[in-house]
């Protein structure tokens, strides 16, 4: 795992490809796009690697509160409470499967207007070589 003051560096020097791109673009054409370019380099360079630098030299410090935090959960799962006393009941009408405006049966009429919409109007045998050097 690499230090975290790296990371930010690696990632600067990515985003910094795409800083210059819009600095090259915009440079005659649109002055709030180059102001928006300097002002993200004057937040990732100096801001952004010092305050890492500063709060976690060593990278993010683990403590026990996510551990807790999952014991809590699985302690509340194993207490014996249902798990799903706080839901509502879904009735009969709440389910697709019982929908009255869809009774999943398909009449011939519509078979008939999808079926009459598809119609191809090539004459002849199919061409198995190529015409004038195109697949």
């Amino acid at each position: 795992m690499s230090m975290p003051i790296a990371r930010v560096e690696d990632s600067w020097q990515i985003a910094e490809f795409y800083n210059n791109k819009i600095l090259v673009e915009y440079k005659n054409k649109d002055p709030n796009h180059v102001e928006w370019a300097k002002a993200l380099k004057d937040l990732y360079v100096p801001g952004l690697r010092d305050y890492v630098k500063s709060q976690y030299p060593l990278g993010p410090s683990s403590s026990s509160r996510p551990k807790e935090g999952m014991s809590a959960v699985f302690q509340e799962i194993n207490s014996g409470k249902p798990a799903t006393a706080g839901l509502r009941k879904v009735t009969d009408d709440m389910k697709t499967k019982n929908r009255t405006d869809r009774t999943g049966i398909v009449g011939a009429s519509e078979k008939e207007s999808h079926g009459s919409s598809r119609s191809f109007s090539k004459a002849g045998p199919p061409k198995l070589e190529l015409q004038m050097g195109r697949k």
